[in-house]
């Protein structure tokens, strides 16, 4: 087993502050699809009040051939770039509130079948993660919360952004995870801070 390392991926203050802004009629927008490109960043645009925030897919390492996915955020300018944009989804989403999909991984050891001890990387809510076990616990998927949501989520393989409907239609990693408000995503990542995880980095977090 390697190392006890942690990595607590959650959002900043401002990326959470950021998010909160997002309200009323939204429309997500990608760079104009390419057949075979893939999609690594998506942005939520609103226009009253006029706000827009860019989501993008990240990995990190926990140790040697142990990454971890998580989204980053930024508040985003759009400039003379609104005209290279396309809409993922052809209406805009009537938001109420933003939500977050969190979701934990982590390694456990395994019975391989020469008999030695292997290791395996899974996935779920944090809740479920063991205490003795190196892994890591980040944002991998947006809700707008509206009449009908919309999930903006991570793909793992490849390392990329997609849309759905419904929970079913999203990625094996954020269907394990579960869905947060931005209060508690914060009160989390300081819990976390305060058990010693540490930051994309491998710092301690001030």
């Amino acid at each position: 087993m390697a190392i006890l390392k942690r990595l607590n991926l959650l959002p900043t203050h401002q990326e959470l502050e950021s998010l909160s802004q997002i309200s009323g009629r939204a429309e997500i927008l990608r760079a104009p699809s390419t057949p075979g490109a893939h999609t690594g960043w998506a942005i939520i645009s609103t226009e009253e009040p006029r706000h827009h925030v860019k989501l993008m897919s990240y990995y990190e390492d926990v140790h040697f051939k142990f990454e971890c996915i998580y989204m980053a955020f930024a508040s985003a300018e759009l400039g003379d770039t609104n005209s290279r944009l396309e809409r993922w989804i052809n209406e805009a989403v009537a938001v109420s509130r933003v939500a977050l999909i969190v979701a934990a991984t982590w390694e456990v050891a395994t019975d391989a079948e020469d008999g030695e001890t292997g290791v395996a990387e899974m996935s779920g809510r944090i809740s479920q993660m063991p205490e003795n076990s190196p892994g890591c616990v980040g944002v991998v998927g947006v809700a707008l919360i509206s009449k009908i949501p919309v999930y903006v989520y991570l793909e793992e393989f490849p390392l990329e952004i997609g849309v759905a409907r419904t929970w079913d239609d999203m990625a094996t990693i954020p269907r394990l995870g579960e869905v947060m408000d931005l209060q508690s995503v914060a009160e989390l990542r300081i819990r976390l801070q305060r058990e010693g995880w540490l930051d994309a980095g491998g710092n301690q977090l001030e």
